[in-house]
């Protein structure tokens, strides 16, 4: 910075002397002092904003790292800091604070070796265990060595050399990683649309610096700080991408526990069927009758709210379970094909107790609450009646809790419509009659209501095609 005093009107020929060995920038502007001191405090808030977004947002990441030990956040921050580095390199900072001028000709084409570098340790722990990632490993890695022989031979090779090898590979690499984007994009990544997104800023932001460089569009705000601006919105994606990838991967790993969980109900419940000389398809179907009962009940309105989808999910993996106390007993009883007497019955009966008994052990073991709560009401109270004379509490009406009344229809209509020890399979059309029967005195007359607006459903499920007779 220097002055030049002119008089209005006056004319005058000023000559600089400019001595490089190599690289230099020389941008030359003529201020009035006044706008010179507006220009430059605008410049200090705008790079301080940026730096200061910058370091806020490298703090974050390596807090969440610190917390969740997820490595992309630590990638990410090394990269945020090379950004900056390089950032305060392009606008003199770092050569008035940081380094001395002996520096100037290798940092630039070695800070893009490392940001490189960097990005593409960041996208190979963002991306995670993907097929696409698996599918490139290698390529990754090469791709890791390469800049990192480019970050050494910077030392060496002439500035113009060395920019122009690292630029290049730089364009070539980034048109790669944006290829491996769109196909995680392609395969529903959530996280690889903010990567995709994020890519875009610098190229927008770069192509308004060029075109306000050439005179194609004005100086202003946005276009002197193009560069920054985009940089600073690419990073808050990516940030907000590794977000989007660590809730995914939460989300996967919760997705194979209720898989898990699934199974082992099924495998639990499917012991209870066995001794009862029943199919697991008992246990499939009466899980499926149930969700069309609670598609049904949705249609009321009055039910909407409690029946979320959540609700839903639970009482399906209950269903199962529904039987698991006829584990306790006797196969005398359980496996008799004629009709059990009254002390036989009574026996039976505590099936329901002593399931719900059961997973009330597990529950207590668990200290939170979970899908057990609903499966304890439903399994104790799925032979209970709406008129009050079902068991084993003899509970009537809305005192029954609503995932234990749709079970009782659900377990009702699968008993009839498929053959037992003790009797033969009816009809569809047996089994609506019988739940008809039974509406206002055994089941729910909501319940009941939903059965019919399901009840194609129910018929395709059972498949339903027995005698036409009436049980007995």
């Amino acid at each position: 910075i220097f002055p030049v005093d002119l008089e209005p009107g006056q004319a005058s020929a000023v000559y600089l002397r400019l001595d490089s060995a190599d690289r230099m920038e020389v941008p030359l502007r003529l201020w009035k002092p006044d706008d010179f001191v507006d220009a430059n405090n605008v410049e200090l808030l705008m790079m301080g904003l940026y730096f200061g977004f910058l370091i806020v947002i490298a703090l974050y990441n390596l807090f969440m790292f610190l917390v969740l030990r997820f490595p992309a956040f630590l990638a990410y921050v090394v990269y945020i800091l090379l950004v900056g580095l390089f950032s305060a390199t392009q606008i003199g900072l770092a050569y008035q604070f940081l380094w001395p001028p002996s520096w100037d000709n290798h940092y630039v084409p070695q800070n893009l070796s490392l940001i490189m570098v960097s990005l593409t340790i960041f996208l190979t722990t963002f991306f995670g265990d993907s097929p696409t990632r698996r599918r490139f490993s290698q390529v990754f890695l090469a791709a890791e060595g390469l800049f990192g022989v480019f970050f050494v031979a910077s030392f060496f090779l002439d500035y113009p050399v060395a920019i122009q090898l690292v630029v290049v590979s730089s364009l070539g690499w980034s048109v790669f990683l944006i290829f491996v984007g769109v196909l995680e994009t392609w395969r529903g990544s959530r996280p690889a649309r903010y990567m995709l997104i994020a890519f875009l800023f610098p190229l927008v932001g770069g192509f308004v610096y060029w075109l306000k460089v050439t005179g194609f569009i004005p100086d202003g705000l946005f276009s002197n700080y193009a560069l920054q601006i985009s940089s600073a919105i690419e990073i808050n994606l990516l940030s907000m991408g590794i977000g989007a990838r660590v809730l995914q991967e939460n989300e996967e790993v919760n997705a194979e526990l209720t898989k898990t969980q699934e199974a082992t109900i099924l495998a639990l419940a499917y012991q209870a069927e066995l001794r009862d000389q029943q199919t697991g398809d008992h246990l499939a179907r009466t899980a499926q009758y149930v969700s069309l009962v609670v598609r049904g009940l949705r249609r009321n309105r009055s039910l909407t709210r409690y029946l979320t989808s959540d609700y839903e999910a639970d009482l399906v993996r209950s269903a199962p379970l529904h039987d698991i106390g006829k584990v306790g007993v006797p196969d005398a009883i359980l496996l008799k094909p004629g009709k059990l007497d009254a002390a036989e019955f009574e026996i039976m009966k505590q099936h329901c107790e002593n399931g719900a008994r059961t997973l009330e052990l597990a529950r207590a073991k668990l200290g939170f609450r979970s899908f057990l709560d609903l499966a304890i009401e439903l399994i104790l109270g799925h032979h209970e009646k709406w008129d009050g004379s079902g068991y084993p509490q003899g509970l009537h009406g809305e005192q029954i809790p609503l995932s234990a009344r749709i079970m009782a229809l659900a377990d009702v209509y699968d008993a009839l419509t498929q053959q037992r020890s003790y009797k033969p399979a009816f009809s569809h059309e047996v089994a609506k009659a019988t739940i008809l029967e039974g509406r206002g005195r055994h089941f729910d007359p909501q319940v009941v209501d939903a059965f019919l607006a399901e009840e194609e459903q129910f018929r395709a499920i059972s498949g339903a095609e027995g005698t036409p007779g009436r049980p007995g």
